[in-house]
């Protein structure tokens, strides 16, 4: 099966390159943080941070939200990427299994390409990450000691060197995570009916998989945080503010979570309510894109989750944890001025890889999406009808992960709101609905743009070449 697999990833290297690159973009991500964390735990760093007057522990202390933020960059990037991988080659695993090959082998066949994909991105990403490392590193920890309010004010980094640890645990992480990912949509691929090959690459993807049991629950939970941490933000004395603000992130947290527990199924629910906007409007062409959205649920989950989690996570929860965090605080008595350049910093960075991870996905599926709009041409939709058909789909997509978004964002909400009723008796929260629909204007128009990159040659060509490519 090795031999079969290494086929396909050299027969359409093009489609492929995407991915790679997400992979080994995280990759040198997660090696840039390892290296940091080294570099401040050896004993040269310690030494200099201590004629300093000040301690290690602070600079590896003030990168913890940095380091949750890229680990869940890359819990949610590296497992859609490895899920999309097996969700590409549904259709010739169902073509084995249509000639003789066991589900057994289909699976392995599954998991091996995911592994070659995995493996040479994270191989050029934790490469990358050593010097990467030595660039950024320093200065990172540079701009922290100014920022401390303690010490001698002459710090003196060590010269920098990248730890081989590092390096490998980088490579490790990337590639146990990305076929981590992979494991259900392996056993999907491994339990595809050889029936599904005569019906085309479409069939077998109607988006059962999640499990809206442990998404409830975790629902559950996230409302009832704030009830739950009541008694230790009461004893929190001096620290109320940080102690408030730490139970609007685990809310938000919780239910992020549960948006990836419902996983197919809630893509699917978010696309059926998208659904509404082409019927409302009255377009033939925007139901005939949100019935093929909806019943691609499975292939559009491994973009619309990094989305999601994207708007409604790192944009949603962070800066409903921050205006909280500043509600709090002027109730408190503090005057000053709040310096968001960071919470931003951290959104932005999520943005990014989330929407290079949606193209990555997309650009999966490039040969797929020219067959289907040469068929459409086919059957009678001119050139123009493509283009709307393209608009449109892209339009659901962003807006589904809109919806999905809302999920975490009004969660943190309702904690901040509840916990700021139940302290004061007038509830201060923040919800940050217009950022969620800039964010998706924003989703629409990079969707578009990578959506009509793959069929612009099936449009502008006959269809009878469009569907013999």
């Amino acid at each position: 099966m090795g031999r079969y697999a290494l086929r396909i990833f050299r027969e359409d290297l093009a489609s492929w390159v995407p991915i790679v690159l997400v992979i080994a973009a995280t990759s040198a991500l997660v090696g840039v943080c390892a290296n940091q964390f080294a570099w401040t735990s050896s004993k040269a760093f310690g030494a200099a941070a201590g004629a300093a007057g000040l301690s290690a522990f602070e600079f590896q202390a003030v990168s913890v939200t940095v380091y949750a933020e890229v680990a869940l960059l890359a819990l949610f990037s590296l497992s859609a990427v490895g899920a999309a991988t097996v969700e590409r080659c549904r259709p010739t695993f169902a073509l084995w299994r249509l000639m003789g090959a066991t589900p057994g082998q289909a699976g392995r066949a599954a998991l091996l390409l995911v592994g070659i994909a995995s493996a040479v991105g994270s191989l050029a990403g934790s490469l990358a990450s050593v010097p990467l490392s030595a660039l950024l590193v320093p200065a990172f920890d540079g701009m922290a000691a100014e920022s401390f309010s303690g010490g001698l004010g002459s710090f003196t980094p060590p010269p920098f060197s990248a730890s081989p640890a590092a390096w490998a645990l980088s490579f490790a992480l990337s590639v146990a995570t990305c076929m981590l990912g992979s494991v259900a949509a392996a056993v999907r691929a491994a339990r595809v009916r050889p029936v599904d090959s005569l019906r085309g690459g479409r069939a077998g993807r109607r988006g059962r998989g999640g499990h809206p049991i442990l998404g409830w629950a975790l629902v559950a939970c996230a409302l009832a945080t704030p009830l739950a941490g009541l008694p230790a933000a009461e004893s929190a004395g001096g620290q109320l503010s940080q102690a408030m603000a730490n139970l609007v992130a685990l809310a938000g947290l919780l239910s992020l979570l549960a948006m990836v527990a419902f996983g197919a199924r809630g893509v699917r629910a978010a696309l059926r309510v998208a659904g509404v906007l082409p019927a409302a409007v009255r377009s033939p062409v925007g139901r005939l894109a949100a019935r093929a959205a909806t019943e691609l649920a499975s292939r559009n989950a491994s973009a619309m989750v990094p989305l999601a989690a994207a708007v409604g996570g790192a944009g949603g929860i962070l800066l409903t944890t921050a205006r909280t965090l500043e509600a709090v605080m002027r109730r408190l008595g503090f005057s000053g001025s709040f310096d968001m350049t960071d919470t931003y910093a951290l959104i932005g960075l999520a943005a990014g890889f989330a929407l290079a991870t949606a193209v990555a996905v997309l650009a999966l599926s490039a040969r797929d999406e020219g067959r289907h709009q040469a068929l459409l041409r086919t059957l009678g939709l001119t050139p123009r009808g493509v283009a709307a058909a393209v608009a449109w789909q892209s339009a659901l997509v962003a807006l589904g992960a809109v919806l999905l978004s809302l999920v975490p964002i009004a969660c943190s909400s309702f904690a901040a709101f509840a916990l700021t009723w139940m302290f004061w008796g007038a509830p201060a929260a923040y919800a940050p609905l217009p950022e969620a629909l800039a964010a998706g204007a924003v989703v629409w128009a990079v969707l578009l743009a990578a959506r009509w990159a793959q069929v612009r040659g099936a449009v502008r060509s006959s269809p009878a070449a469009g569907l013999c490519s």
